[in-house]
């Protein structure tokens, strides 16, 4: 079983006068419109999507993101953000810009990825080398630590979280295992530093 369905939420249903406080509660936790989630289910998706990308062979169908969204969360449902199915979902977040859909091996299963503008980690990575870069031409090359908040100057909303990383470190190093930047460390400062390579 790989999609849980609450008694409740089913069409045509009629709940029990004694279980009508219990819907209620449910309800209240619902967002009040779908659009004003929209933001929080795009960051669940793409924390989701890198998560997968970074354990598989790179592909992720639609079927298997569902599969693992409701691993995560059992009572994930598209209708809760105003959906009427996973597929319309999906949609929607292309159109946003936030994932790009392609074809995949059986209809109606896409496969997903982040766009391939750029937008998605590798745009992260970008900003991570770009920020080394400056950072190197004025004091030679800088150390992890506030590393963070020189990226968030240029952009205010950066957060390595939403790629799927647990803390700064973990997407430092994913840098430097793409050859991006290298990390050496440096006893005098009791931290990384942080080099372009090449």
């Amino acid at each position: 079983c790989d999609e849980f369905l609450f008694y409740e939420n089913l069409e045509g249903v009629e709940v029990p006068a004694a279980r009508q406080p219990k819907e209620r509660d449910a309800a209240e936790t619902r967002p009040a419109s779908p659009s004003g989630s929209v933001a929080d289910l795009a960051k669940l998706v793409t924390t989701t999507l890198s998560g997968l990308k970074r354990s598989s062979d790179g592909v992720v169908l639609g079927s298997q993101l569902k599969r693992t969204l409701l691993r995560k969360d059992p009572t994930f449902t598209e209708a809760d953000y105003g959906f009427r199915a996973f597929g319309e979902l999906l949609a929607h977040l292309e159109g946003a810009g936030v994932v790009e859909l392609s074809e995949g091996p059986a209809h109606g299963d896409p496969e997903v990825d982040f766009p391939s503008e750029g937008q998605g980690e590798d745009a992260a990575f970008g900003l991570l080398t770009t920020v080394v870069g400056d950072l190197s031409k004025k004091n030679g090359p800088p150390v992890l630590a506030g590393l963070k908040n020189q990226m968030r100057k240029i952009q205010a909303d950066f957060s390595e979280k939403q790629w799927g990383y647990r803390g700064f470190l973990q997407f430092a190093k994913a840098a430097a295992a793409k050859g991006l930047i290298d990390l050496d460390w440096d006893d005098k400062a009791g931290d990384y530093r942080v080099r372009l390579t090449g």
